[in-house]
């Protein structure tokens, strides 16, 4: 299962200056986190679904930036 979890708990140490501009300036309300790759999605699960159907639900981070 996966876990939401608050930009609080978001691990900032290895963000790039793009991509810190990128979750700042973001509309989508969940930011998610798999390994390197970062996207923003209004729809958690089609996301996941599409792009990641064989990863380990362990790999997989989301955070809710913009509450809805």
């Amino acid at each position: 299962m996966i876990k939401i979890k608050s930009m609080k708990e978001f691990d900032t140490k290895n963000l790039t200056a793009k991509d810190a501009s990128r979750i700042f300036s973001n509309n989508k309300p969940y930011l998610v986190k798999v390994e390197d790759r970062i996207h923003f999605t209004k729809d958690i699960q089609g996301l996941i679904a599409r792009k990641y159907p064989d990863v380990p639900s362990e790999i997989v981070e989301v955070f809710l930036i913009n509450p809805l």
